[in-house]
């Protein structure tokens, strides 16, 4: 593969990179009210279970809703509030699972994966591997064979 057709894969890997960083990025700070949302959207009811606090109508789902609007009022950080309703219903209460650790490598290893697949096919496509393009030239001998097996194939 010549220089500039490699350079231009970097670049477009560089670009899906960029772009992959910039939509990641949180787009400023949070009101109170969103962040109130946002936490409630993430716990699920301990009483309807299927539905996050902010989906419920459970008394204890406008109860919970209740206490994370006066912890966000009172300076708590999201972590802090997850902890604690951790902490009251246990593990499961949480809708979107913590992405560090075993749980964090669930959710990159496919994308890993799926990269490096895509690499692959790319290098394979670029080599020729996958169009017969392996650099070997065609002699007179093989052009002869291939002629006569195919005069035989016709019945002639």
């Amino acid at each position: 593969m010549n220089v500039s057709r490699r350079l231009s894969w970097v670049a477009l890997g560089l670009v899906v990179a960029i772009a992959l960083f910039v939509g990641m990025r949180a787009e400023g700070p949070r009101s109170n009210l969103q962040r109130t949302q946002d936490i409630s959207e993430a716990i699920r009811c301990p009483e309807c279970r299927g539905q996050s606090v902010a989906d419920s109508e459970a008394a204890i789902a406008a109860e919970i809703r209740a206490g994370i609007a006066r912890r966000v009022d009172a300076g708590e950080t999201d972590a802090q509030i997850y902890d604690f309703y951790r902490g009251q219903f246990g593990d499961d209460v949480l809708l979107r699972p913590d992405a560090g650790g075993i749980t964090g490598l669930v959710w990159i290893l496919p994308v890993i994966a799926i990269a490096l697949g895509a690499l692959g096919v790319g290098l394979a496509l670029s080599r020729g591997g996958a169009l017969g393009g392996n650099g070997a030239s065609v002699s007179a001998a093989d052009r002869e064979l291939v002629s006569a097996v195919r005069g035989g194939a016709d019945g002639s």
